[in-house]
């Protein structure tokens, strides 16, 4: 599909200078032609289409999946609507109930009938449906607050069939139903929306290249000195990160 008609596509879903209702500028849509981070669910992504805000001094960005929500809308997570607001996590403290993680999102989706329910862009955004290499069955997103599923196997506990550790019900996770439970990031990887075969540029003159991870060894990052363990790697020609953050802090060191 051309560049054209996938603007053109998009343009007759998403007005150009349409607004959302968490943010009080209007936006406009641009060409994406690197790595950005989504101020929603703060994730890296390298999306074709992005939404900017139309005033020069805000830096809010956001992609196109995140700029499609509408509350109140049905979670797998929570049985209850859930409805999204703004929350300044530099004032106030949350824990996201989708990951029990210290959120970095300011925009949250919350219960209005439950005390204390967050769940934070980035577990909102996970994909309801994945499908395993291994496995002839989907992989549905989950929660098991009430231990249905392990009641079921007549399991104690479950384990992850990628990192075989243990797997935690009260956290989202992806199963099968039938035999296979998987980790969110097992699955997923550490960039859910970075894709292998796109090359991005980043400041200092680093043409990036993303390549998936998939070799019978685990190349070295050039920067922290680890084996790349996660679902992609970054090359540029000889060099190669295990991470965004790594091509980062390089660029920052080898400049300074």
């Amino acid at each position: 599909m051309t560049n054209h008609r996938r603007s053109c596509q998009l343009t007759s879903i998403y007005d150009l200078e349409s607004t959302w209702n968490l943010h009080r500028h209007r936006f406009q849509m641009n060409i994406n032609e690197g790595v950005f981070t989504c101020s929603a669910c703060k994730q890296y992504s390298c999306g074709f289409i992005m939404y900017q805000c139309s005033q020069k001094d805000c830096e809010f960005k956001i992609d196109a999946k995140s700029a499609s929500f509408t509350d109140p809308f049905k979670h797998r997570a929570h049985k209850g609507p859930l409805y999204l607001r703004v929350e300044d996590n530099t004032k106030s403290y949350y824990l996201c109930c989708g990951c029990h993680e210290d959120s970095t999102s300011t925009v949250v989706a919350t219960c209005t009938t439950c005390e204390d329910y967050y769940l934070d862009f980035k577990c909102l955004n996970l994909p309801p449906v994945v499908r395993f290499k291994y496995d002839i069955h989907p992989l549905y997103l989950y929660i098991d607050t009430e231990k249905q599923l392990l009641e079921k196997r007549a399991y104690s506990s479950s384990w992850c069939d990628v990192c075989e550790e243990e797997i935690h019900e009260y956290l989202l996770f992806y199963v099968c139903f039938e035999c296979t439970t998987l980790h969110v990031n097992c699955i997923l990887g550490k960039y859910p929306y970075i894709k292998p075969g796109d090359n991005i540029k980043v400041k200092g003159g680093l043409k990036i290249q993303i390549a998936s991870n998939s070799g019978a060894s685990r190349p070295m990052c050039r920067l922290c000195l680890s084996h790349c363990r996660d679902k992609l790697v970054f090359k540029d020609e000889d060099l190669c990160f295990c991470s965004y953050r790594c091509i980062r802090y390089y660029h920052i060191f080898t400049c300074a």
